[in-house]
């Protein structure tokens, strides 16, 4: 009866070693899947932050380049109405013949 209850016992206790080593295991497996998971979502992450960056830098470049074309264009030379360029000189040369009339001249010294 002895040697039966301390087979018993040891069977326990080895059954007991056993779980603790499953739970060890199943410890460090889940902690490596865990381990796992973080690095790969870590991953994605950066991925998707420069894939936004990426695009926002895309983004701008192309608003710039409309900017640019946008003023290229505005400094090409456009078809002008020829009665228009006609007036704005008629306006600045009366503007300078009426300026030149308020001035005094002075004496002139012919040499």
């Amino acid at each position: 009866m002895r040697s039966e209850l301390i087979n018993d016992i040891f069977s326990v206790e080895t059954e007991a070693e056993h779980i603790v080593e499953q739970a060890r295991q199943q410890a460090r497996e889940r902690v490596s899947r865990s381990h796992e998971e973080g690095a790969t979502r870590v991953r994605l992450a950066a991925q998707e932050a420069r894939e936004s960056r990426f695009q926002a830098i895309t983004e701008a470049q192309q608003a710039s380049a409309n900017r640019i074309a946008g003023f290229q264009e505005s400094l090409l030379p456009k078809e002008r109405d020829p009665h228009h360029d006609e007036a704005l000189a008629d306006t600045i040369s009366n503007a300078i013949v009426d300026f030149l009339c308020l001035s005094q001249v002075s004496e002139l010294r012919v040499r």
